[in-house]
């Protein structure tokens, strides 16, 4: 059970260090590619942010139905 938790650990650390860099990385890409004014680039960043947010459940849904839907496929062909 601990090494599982401790998988779970570093496969969350892993996802937010990628989320964070991501954010920031655009904040400063937005400000330099496209010559925008840190508010704008922060406006940017605020609603990649957002829309993570909000699409995460429905794609972690989509995700669990589409892996047992492959599950079931995969036992009925190799049965």
């Amino acid at each position: 059970m601990d090494e599982r938790l401790s998988d779970c650990f570093v496969c969350e650390l892993f996802l937010f260090l990628t989320f964070y860099v991501l954010m920031v990385t655009l904040t400063i890409y937005t400000m330099d590619n496209f010559h925008a004014s840190q508010a704008e680039a922060g406006l940017a960043s605020s609603i990649f942010v957002l829309g993570a947010v909000l699409v995460r459940p429905i794609a972690g849904k989509k995700l669990t139905r589409s892996a047992a839907e492959r599950c079931c496929l995969a036992r009925w062909f190799y049965s």
